[in-house]
């Protein structure tokens, strides 16, 4: 199953490299360290003094074991249609060599429904669709493929012709068992 999701991560990944140059605009992050802070990305006030800012434009944003990482580059959800059945790879570059990245991955198993809101967990069917996790991050490779059901989540706050938008966290891990706790995340993908 690693390699079937390795595969899909690739494929997606280089779909996304394909992408228009306008997809790698992010707007400044917004520093709400001091508590609080206008986060004109198009979403009001962030009053969460010390939480994870939310930039502008399309991008992925994390804690990793606490600290934040931001996903900036060529940040998509990358509808894909095979077999009947359309699945969606979010994926991002965390930066232009592409050393490490993130993939979100929302498989349709039965074509009966499209991706809506609502909250996707790892090795849970909901509404159709199954929900895979990989962090890329230099060689190691972080994923809840080896973990139990529902280590990881993805909730989708909206879905539209041009982008999909939500948060996730969760638990991954590598094939050695060590884990890594993903927390405050966010994403804006630009749907191609």
């Amino acid at each position: 199953m690693r390699s079937i999701l390795a595969a899909l991560f690739f494929v997606s990944l280089i779909a996304a490299s394909c992408g228009k140059e306008e997809s790698f605009e992010v707007g400044d992050p917004v520093d709400n360290s001091g508590g609080g802070g206008t986060n004109t990305g198009g979403g009001g006030s962030n009053t969460g003094g010390g939480s994870t800012s939310i930039p502008a434009g399309f991008h992925m944003i994390f804690k990793e074991d606490g600290q934040t990482r931001e996903i900036k580059y060529s940040v998509t959800a990358n509808k894909v249609s095979a077999a009947g059945l359309t699945s969606y790879f979010l994926v991002g570059l965390e930066d232009v060599n592409a050393d490490n990245s993130l993939t979100l991955t929302f498989v349709n198993l039965t074509n009966s429904n499209a991706l809506t809101t609502g909250t996707y967990k790892t090795k849970a069917t909901v509404n159709s669709y199954i929900m895979a996790a990989n962090y890329l991050k230099g060689d190691e490779d972080w994923s809840a493929e080896d973990l139990p059901p529902n280590s990881f989540q993805a909730t989708i706050s909206s879905v539209t012709a041009t982008e999909i938008t939500g948060t996730f966290s969760g638990k991954l891990s590598d094939e050695n068992g060590t884990s890594k706790n993903i927390t405050e995340g966010a994403f804006r993908c630009e749907v191609k």
